[in-house]
């Protein structure tokens, strides 16, 4: 039978921490000699074998489609259904509404707590719980305390059956989507974006800054 072999390399935030680079030169010769590279594609096969039959996977990404499954493949994820697309950001919506739930897999690092990816309330103005990695900005306690968000589950996915199960019970409960909508509202809407960084740049400069007009 065929045999796997499974290197890591740091990337994004651990690169950075790392070597100084979000995409260091080993981390770029190694993906191009590998057959397949993985980041949430364990935490999809997990999904669907909770799920069965009826789980289906549409992944927006620039990668070929060939890439993608077998980077699938080689994490146990079975079955062909599975949409792969490049889409254009105005595109992004459409899929966003044909989706159940939200998957935000990071590796995590040191860096992690201190980033706030916008993709998080993209899922959820599409009314998409998140299954989001523990310890990612502020979006990961959002999510622990606010079962409509989704649930969190650590880096190496050991407790990724868990949140799975939480984020099923969430979807099967009345009104869920339009709850989860209201959450893109009252975390990131612009007001509250201009709010921090008033109060951030404020603090900076010794005070608070005041809205200018005109």
């Amino acid at each position: 039978g065929l045999k796997f072999e499974f290197e890591q390399a740091p990337v994004g935030g651990a690169g950075y921490e790392a070597f100084g680079d979000p995409l260091p030169a080993q981390t770029l010769a190694l993906a191009k000699r590998a057959d397949a590279i993985l980041f949430g594609a364990v935490a999809f096969a997990e999904a669907q074998r909770m799920v069965g039959d009826d789980f289906g996977l549409i992944l927006l990404t620039p990668h070929s489609e060939n890439e993608v499954r077998s980077g699938l493949r080689s994490a146990g994820f079975v079955g062909d259904r599975v949409f792969v697309k490049y889409a254009e950001h105005h595109e992004v919506p459409a899929y966003l509404s044909a989706s159940d739930i939200a998957f935000a897999p990071y590796r995590g690092t040191f860096s992690s707590a201190c980033i706030s990816p916008m993709k998080i309330g993209e899922y959820w103005a599409n009314g998409l719980p998140v299954l989001l990695t523990r310890g990612v900005g502020d979006d990961s306690s959002i999510i622990e305390h606010d079962p409509y968000a989704g649930a969190v589950f650590d880096p190496e996915g050991n407790d990724l059956p868990q949140a799975m199960q939480t984020v099923l019970r969430v979807i099967a409960q009345k009104e869920q989507r339009a709850r989860t909508s209201n959450l893109a509202t009252k975390y990131r809407s612009m007001d509250r974006t201009r709010e921090a960084y008033r109060t951030i740049l404020g603090n900076a400069w010794g005070g608070e800054l005041t809205q200018q007009s005109g």
